[in-house]
């Protein structure tokens, strides 16, 4: 990204929560990120949120995504774990076993929860009489 220093750019993906506990069910999560270079005016910063809203209103309409910013000095935040992370701490009460990002790409729950994602996933069985 080091040509995007001055730019602020939009993107959008889709990621998968993977539940195959039983059966295999994906379900498709809507991701909206906003790039803001490390040297982005501060004018042109202030329009990115709005800019952004509207980008997002024009891509999804209604329909609910994931939305988060990245610092142009951050771009650790651009990684498949912390949106996996972002994706997680927004989600319901039932939790996949896995986020697919696509070309083999896979953040399984256990490495962002570790123990406490085998609990969860220990309990549901248990409540679900799923195998």
């Amino acid at each position: 990204m080091e040509d995007a220093k001055d730019k602020v750019l939009f993107c959008l993906f889709k990621v998968y929560g993977v539940d195959d506990r039983s059966v295999v069910s994906k379900r498709p999560k809507l991701v909206f990120a906003t790039y803001v270079g490390t040297d982005v005016g501060v004018l042109k910063k202030a329009r990115a949120g709005m800019q952004g809203e509207q980008v997002k209103e024009q891509l999804f309409g209604s329909a609910p995504a994931f939305s988060f910013q990245i610092n142009g000095s951050d771009m650790d935040a651009f990684s498949a774990r912390h949106i996996s992370e972002v994706i997680l701490r927004a989600g319901g009460a039932h939790k996949p076993v896995r986020y697919e990002f696509g070309g083999q790409e896979s953040v399984p729950l256990t490495d962002i929860l570790g123990e406490d994602a085998q609990c969860l996933q220990a309990e549901f069985v248990k409540i679900s009489g799923s195998a």
